[in-house]
């Protein structure tokens, strides 16, 4: 008991290698008394039980860190899109690999995940909606200037580079089927 209160207390000064440590030998100090000593007093299916938990929590922890330090470089890199690329693959892997690893802690977070995979997808659709809004405002001003048919035409190109957008990056922000819809009716009215 007092290993694991020092463990304790390590884990919340966040001294994780000490913790680390800690927990490791009162998780193996509680599993061989447990499996040597199965009537005893001191076996304990609870505090081995607890090791094991905070051993795969602080195992975890430096995954998490490290997650938090790709997310500050990530808004970093945004000004130079394929390092932010690079970054939000890393960050993805990493929380798949604590997901999976280790699901029972605070630290797994699926949304997380689906959420960085959302800001990829957007950052790789980017150069298609620069394409899509030079193509709507290409069309507005010939609807300005009158001249249907090159908006008609302009409508149509938004169109298409909205339905490539929208199967290539579909967990992009800027996917959308109701943009897609309403490019169409921009299209068949001019």
């Amino acid at each position: 008991p007092m290993m694991l209160k020092e463990a304790d207390d390590a884990f919340t000064k966040h001294n994780m290698l000490l913790a680390l440590e800690l927990y490791k030998k009162v998780y193996e100090a509680q599993e061989r008394v447990n499996r040597l000593y199965p009537d005893s007093d001191y076996c304990s299916v609870s505090t081995l039980s607890k090791a094991e938990q905070m051993l795969r929590l602080v195992s975890a922890a430096p995954l998490a860190s490290e997650i938090k330090e790709i997310q500050a470089q990530i808004n970093v890199a945004l000004k130079h899109w394929e390092e932010a690329k690079k970054l939000y693959k890393k960050a993805i892997s990493l929380q798949n690999r604590i997901n999976k690893d280790y699901a029972n802690t605070s630290y797994a977070d699926f949304s997380k995940v689906r959420d960085f995979e959302i800001e990829l997808d957007s950052l790789n659709a980017a150069p298609l909606q620069a394409e899509i809004e030079e193509a709507l405002a290409a069309g507005k001003k010939c609807e300005e200037g009158k001249n249907y048919l090159a908006a008609a035409e302009q409508y149509r190109i938004a169109v298409d580079k909205q339905s490539e957008l929208n199967t290539l990056f579909e967990r992009s922000s800027y996917a959308s089927g109701e943009k897609l819809a309403k490019f169409r009716v921009l299209k068949d009215v001019a």
